[in-house]
């Protein structure tokens, strides 16, 4: 059976050590050559050199990321003790314990409010528990601390999605909405914010409001073709068929790249039904009212 060795020096949260790492092909042995206890991290980058991560390797990285915080020395920072909570909840969501990984979250930013990865880690595990609202709680935190922006915003706006897949119009609308207003400008990230807050518009019946967010997500991305479907959704309701028609056409000449091709890709089904026989029936329409 072939063995690896390696002799690795870190120097991570105030902490130097010396491992030394004997590896097989079917389990591990870490040798410690000092009094210093070792953080999981110094294992991950040790025995991900064999691309081996299993399950005995997260337990006992919490294992002894516990033995670390258990006996941290009072005068040592607060802020490397709420690194070495966040660090334990990120081997917990490895683990399928999103529980275990929110509270060393809680303690990490009780620790140190400025551990915006903290909070952005909670948020992750608050949305994979469908517990939508203390997700979007969580991201306001970390938000305020003006780092990991672009992250903040795509959760805000996974979050926001499932508030609207849940039916919680309202939910949805405000999350989009806190995202949007994050200081930080992503052309894909912002023109979807703007269609999926006009979809929920629409559904309020706030058509007006509707349109103007389609406005933005075009001004903001023109070839954002799906928009377009949105739009003559959205007319057709208000009974403004010549309009519905021009961005249904729209919706096709701008395809990106090949306006042959499906517009429809990446649209849910009830969507493109609806779209389609918004469609069929603006047809019907306007040769009705040409024939009379």
């Amino acid at each position: 059976m072939s063995k690896f060795c390696y002799a690795v020096s870190f120097h991570s949260l105030d902490i130097n050590r010396m491992v030394r790492c004997t590896v097989d092909s079917s389990s591990f042995q870490i040798n410690r050559m000092s009094t210093n206890t070792y953080s999981a991290e110094e294992i991950v980058k040790i025995l991900e050199t064999r691309n081996a991560f299993d399950e005995d390797l997260y337990h006992e990285a919490v294992k002894i990321y516990t033995d670390i915080i258990d006996t941290w020395d009072a005068r040592r920072s607060h802020e490397s003790k709420s690194k070495l909570y966040t660090n334990r909840a990120r081997v917990f969501t490895e683990l399928n314990k999103n529980d275990e990984a929110i509270r060393d979250c809680h303690c990490a930013t009780n620790l140190d409010p400025s551990n915006a990865s903290a909070f952005i880690l909670a948020a992750e595990c608050y949305i994979t528990q469908n517990k939508l609202k203390r997700a979007v709680r969580q991201l306001e935190e970390a938000a305020k601390q003006n780092t990991s922006l672009l992250d903040i915003k795509i959760l805000m706006k996974r979050a926001g999605n499932a508030l609207y897949k849940a039916g919680e119009l309202q939910g949805a609308y405000d999350t989009y909405t806190k995202a949007l207003n994050i200081p930080l400008e992503s052309v894909d990230t912002d023109s979807e914010l703007y269609g999926n807050r006009a979809t929920v518009l629409f559904y309020l019946k706030r058509y007006t409001e509707a349109l103007e967010d389609c406005d933005k997500a075009i001004e903001i991305n023109p070839r954002y073709c799906k928009i377009y479907l949105k739009k003559a959704d959205i007319y057709a309701e208000m009974k403004v068929f010549d309009e519905a028609i021009v961005n249904f056409n729209l919706a096709i000449t701008t395809n990106p790249n090949n306006p042959g091709k499906n517009i429809f890709t990446g649209v849910s089904l009830q969507s493109s039904l609806f779209s389609v026989s918004t469609f069929l029936f603006l047809i019907i329409t306007r040769c009705s009212s040409q024939s009379t």
